[in-house]
């Protein structure tokens, strides 16, 4: 959804007014979408990259307990 762009509409598409016209940046696809359903989906996508800064959701790590260090600095 972060790929779509505003368009402006053929004659065809205005029998359609409930829906706008959206272009994919990546493969230029004309789509006609329900603005309310592109908004909903940008503000879960917003609050997923929210919750997982600089991640993917299937990119995520399990923590690692104990990881200590195998040999600590001197401190003379």
């Amino acid at each position: 959804m972060t790929h779509l762009n505003r368009v402006e509409r053929s004659t065809w598409m205005r029998f359609f007014p409930w829906l706008r016209a959206y272009q994919c940046s990546n493969c230029r696809k004309v789509q006609l979408l329900s603005p309310r359903a592109v908004n909903e989906a940008l503000a879960a996508h917003a609050s997923r990259a929210a919750r997982h800064p600089g991640t993917r959701p299937g990119e995520r790590k399990a923590p690692v307990l104990n990881d200590v260090p195998k040999r600590s600095p001197d401190v003379n």
